[in-house]
């Protein structure tokens, strides 16, 4: 069905980090990682700004395990493992690998298949522009890219107009120290004085506000760009930005459940959207079980010594049967995961409850657990009708 395969870059488990910093640089920024011709998973600019590792690192402790594609994948199967977050993925069959596919390619067989709907730039950007003024450092730009869990930034000059458009794929490569410490941290010596005015940032492509997002699409595809600043001329001023992948979920239908994040510390920011997937996802599994409204995830953060804090999460489900679900520990991914295991665990005893005994199931009911540390115990008070 998927005609559109990239040639992959494909590197060895065995490689060394301080190698693959130098193909970034002139290459490409994903890396298909095989060993003997099996894929192992990738490498990319990204995933190397979130973790440690020393230059002679093998990229075996450094990879991303990620969705296949597959050429008997329907289109919707294709754009949901991009809506993952991921911009470029590897396309196998029989344990080969063909390939590489972008998420601009999922984009032209959207809009060859006509399901570009027909909306505006407007009614799908993300607003407001988060600038940055061009005499700032790189290491300036990356610490506001964090605080804002962002991927791209406007630069603009003294006068406020916008003079470019600055992403992590630009300034993870100038993040690296030659020294044998972290290739890649969010703020450190020797980029803390490199101004964005004298970096080379790529050209900007914009839009106006009324362009049909068929237009969009188009726009993209030429300019075989991910993002288009939304431009109000009238304003003369940049009030959004439309990415690739607001695009592609414009274009799917929209079956996802509501998910609210409530308490999540300013510094955790940056996981907002991992978490908001993670906690979709789970709704999804347990619709299926019994129908629901809404789930809202309360998170809140208590420092104890030095840099260490303890998170609480209460995960509370709101459908036919009500569930609450408490759990804490002192890493922020691990009182998730025990969250929405548990959450899921316990749907599924209820369905086979209500399976084998019908009678007294027919109102609505409400579930409380709590855990500390993984540990399963009862408890908790449920919630009100």
């Amino acid at each position: 069905m998927f005609t559109t395969v990239r040639p992959a870059t494909i590197i060895s488990p065995e490689d060394k980090l301080d190698k693959i910093l130098k193909m970034m640089k002139t290459e490409t920024h994903t890396f298909v990682v095989a060993n003997k011709g099996s894929y192992l998973g990738i490498l990319t600019d990204r995933n190397l700004r979130s973790m440690q590792g020393e230059p002679n690192s093998k990229v075996a402790n450094l990879i991303q395990k990620t969705p296949v594609i597959r050429p008997e994948m329907s289109l919707e199967d294709v754009s949901e493992c991009f809506l993952q977050g991921y911009r470029e993925l590897p396309v196998c069959e029989d344990g080969k690998i063909l390939g590489t596919m972008r998420h601009i390619d999922v984009l032209k067989y959207l809009l060859d298949e006509g399901r570009i709907p027909t909306a505006r730039a407007s009614d799908i950007m993300s607003s407001p522009v988060v600038t940055i003024e061009e005499d700032r450092s790189i290491s300036q730009a990356a610490a506001l890219m964090r605080q804002n869990n962002l991927h791209h930034l406007v630069i603009v000059d003294d006068a406020g107009k916008m003079v470019g458009v600055i992403s992590t794929a630009d300034i993870v490569p100038l993040l690296e120290r030659d020294k044998d410490r972290l290739p890649f941290v969010r703020e450190k010596a020797g980029v803390s004085e490199i101004p964005l005015k004298g970096f080379v940032v790529p050209e900007v492509y914009t839009v106006g506000p009324g362009t049909s997002l068929s237009e969009v699409a188009n726009e993209m595809i030429e300019k075989d760009t991910s993002l288009l600043v939304v431009y109000d001329e009238k304003e003369d001023r940049p009030i959004g930005m439309v990415h690739v992948f607001g695009l592609i979920r414009s274009s799917l239908p929209t079956t996802e459940p509501r998910f609210d994040i409530v308490g999540l510390d300013p510094v955790d920011k940056e996981f907002r959207e991992d978490i908001r997937r993670e906690g979709v996802k789970t709704l999804q599994r347990i619709e299926q079980i019994f129908p629901v409204e809404a789930g809202r995830l309360t998170i809140k953060k208590q420092r104890k010594t030095g840099n260490r804090a303890r998170y609480t999460m209460k995960f509370q489900i709101v459908g036919k049967t009500r569930m609450t679900v408490d759990a804490s520990s002192w890493d922020l991914f691990k009182t998730l995961h025990y969250v929405l295991k548990e959450v899921t665990r316990i749907a599924k005893q209820e369905k086979a409850k209500i399976k084998g005994k019908r009678d007294g199931y027919g109102k609505r009911r409400s579930l409380s657990f709590r855990m500390k540390e993984g540990e399963f115990s009862p408890g908790g008070k449920p919630l009100k009708d």
